[in-house]
């Protein structure tokens, strides 16, 4: 019977060890990636110019990065910046690279015909003496891209940073920091501990002659109730859930104060953090999907065939039928204005992606064509506008390829090329001479790319990201059509800030044409300016804020001597066509 009792007094002794190493163990951090073309990034950053689809520039003579690191890390640490200089054959960039105030290196870049580049920072023990790093980037004799003669953007470009990893040296020194105060004292009480709870335990059996099976219920239930605490996840981001996780919020604060929430904040920072949280989260949305096919949480849906929609997509076919008013008198607007100048205007509508899947979920019908469709006709009795609205022709194209990326709301370039031709057809009725591009004109491949990755933040790993489910599609495993025109090299553009190309094809129509639209003109425009001269697009969303007020673009309009203007919208998106006012 002591035998007995030893080994469980051992076993249990291990387990309390084990549930509160996460006292006497530090695991160093793992590697760490940041993308700085995100929005909402945890790093302070000082001197930076707002992001960009592969990116963010430096705007300022002295640009600073401050960022903390989940736990201390004693030996060594790798910082890799994967970036690009804002540097020509004429013109050098020259900058010192600082780390926590001390001088780091002195980088130089003599032109910007390598492309992207990785720098790695190789930081040793005495730029680690606390979590927060601060590395500082500065530069001498900074120009504009105006002042270099490439384009009107004023800003003082330097470096510009893609991503930013952090990697320990593991060949330094250990994965693990191990506090062996803390582990003398955790070890000492578990087994104190577990002496007295298996001594007490004996009696309990011996005296009141319970089973033992509601002994060992008992002590695995005690167990177990350690579990949650036993690894805390110290992250300040949820890839999972795409979220920034709750922080700990202590009960007196620095200047002395009481919290009075310290409850609740420290409720909310542990039911974020507690151990194999992301586990459980995986495990029951795959059983929620698993038991029902057309699956959807509060961000985003499954529909047939594993087609995803973020919910996003569907919160404006209340707005179409209620502000109709708006709208028509936003479309009047463009109309007046183009009757003004003389410019000749069209405006076409994206149908919606749901409307070419069944999407039908808990009894509700996420459809939008036919909220649409009213509105169409409402139009064009009002104003005498028709719109551009290629549904019936698309459905006719979905038979030969996906005219829709299967996780991404965006068209593929089929789709575009569908879209692209209904309008060269209604322009054609007003211009005799234009005609739109033949497939034969494109060489024409297949590939596994979705739009979400042209190095943007949409789709496939959003949309997959916010149903944490692991389809094969969002694996990227469906191959889409693709078209590169076969005279590519005779098209010249330039790039602007705020979203505007200007596009020059030699061989083009000779009309001047203006193209504003949300993402969606991205595909449109693989076709678009080999059909004309002279072509310029602006994108409305190209900050992130999505604004289709015409003042916006009317003075760029009318330098620009406009023959044709196009407004290109997504039917999800189409109440902003009330903001087409003068």
């Amino acid at each position: 019977m002591g035998k007995k009792r030893l080994l469980i007094t051992v076993i249990l002794s291990l387990l309390l060890v084990w549930c509160f190493s996460f006292v006497w163990v530090t695991k160093v951090p793992k590697q760490n990636i940041i993308h700085f073309s995100e929005k909402e990034i945890p790093l302070i950053m000082d001197g930076f110019s707002y992001p960009e689809r592969w990116g963010r520039w430096t705007n300022s003579e002295k640009a600073h990065i401050k960022f903390k690191l989940s736990n201390p890390v004693k030996n060594s640490l790798d910082i890799k910046l994967k970036l690009r200089a804002f540097a020509r054959k004429d013109y050098e960039l020259n900058m010192n690279v600082f780390v926590n105030g001390a001088k780091y290196d002195e980088w130089h870049f003599k032109s910007q015909t390598s492309g992207d580049q990785v720098k790695i920072l190789k930081l040793s023990s005495q730029y680690l003496q606390s979590k927060e790093i601060t590395i500082s980037f500065v530069f001498s004799d900074l120009l504009s891209p105006k002042q270099l003669g490439l384009n009107n953007d004023v800003r003082k470009l330097g470096l510009g940073l893609i991503s930013m990893e952090t990697i320990p040296q593991k060949n330094i020194g250990p994965l693990y920091d191990f506090d062996y105060l803390y582990f003398i004292i955790v070890s000492t009480f578990s087994i104190l501990f577990s002496y007295k709870i298996v001594q007490y335990l004996t009696r309990f059996k011996i005296l009141e002659h319970n089973s033992r099976i509601d002994i060992v219920f008992l002590c695995v239930f005690f167990v177990l109730l350690f579990i949650p605490m036993s690894r805390i996840d110290h992250s300040e981001k949820s890839t999972q859930e795409n979220r920034m996780l709750a922080k700990y919020i202590p009960l007196v604060n620095d200047s002395g104060k009481i919290n009075p929430k310290y409850g609740k904040d420290f409720e909310a920072w542990f039911n974020d953090r507690f151990c194999m949280r992301t586990i459980l989260i995986k495990i029951y949305d795959k059983l929620k999907f698993n038991i029902n096919r057309y699956y959807a949480n509060s961000k985003a849906m499954t529909g047939y065939d594993d087609w995803l929609f973020p919910l996003a997509d569907f919160n404006s076919r209340k707005f179409l039928l209620t502000n109709q008013n708006e709208i028509c008198s936003g479309v009047n607007s463009l109309k007046q204005f183009c009757e003004k100048y003389g410019i000749k205007c069209y405006i076409e509508v994206v149908p919606s992606r749901a409307d070419f899947n069944k999407t039908k979920i808990f009894q509700r019908n996420f459809q939008t064509g036919k909220y649409v469709e009213q509105l169409i006709e409402e139009i064009f009795k009002r104003t005498g506008v028709s719109i551009i609205y290629p549904k019936h022709e698309m459905k006719k194209a979905k038979i030969k390829d996906f005219i829709f990326f299967k996780t991404d709301h965006h068209w593929t370039e089929w789709g575009a090329y569908i879209g692209y031709f209904e309008f060269m057809q209604k322009v054609k009725k007003d211009f005799p001479e234009i005609s739109p591009l033949n497939e034969n004109e494109f060489y024409i491949s297949y590939r596994q790319d979705v739009r979400a990755n042209y190095n943007i933040n949409l789709g496939v790993e959003s949309i997959c990201k916010m149903l944490n489910i692991d389809l094969p599609d969002c694996k990227q495993m469906i191959y889409y059509k693709k078209y590169n025109h076969k005279l590519k090299e005779n098209l010249k553009y330039k790039l602007s800030p705020k979203g505007r190309v200007d596009y020059y094809y030699p061989d083009g129509i000779d009309k001047r044409v203006v193209i504003i639209g949300n993402s969606f003109i991205e595909n449109f425009n693989q076709f678009l300016p080999y059909s004309f001269k002279n072509v310029l697009s602006f994108r409305t969303n190209y900050t992130g804020y999505e604004n289709f007020n015409l003042s916006r673009w009317k003075e760029d309009i009318l330098k620009y001597k406009a023959e044709i203007l196009l407004i290109l919208i997504h039917a999800e998106t189409a109440g902003h066509l009330s903001e087409l006012k003068d």
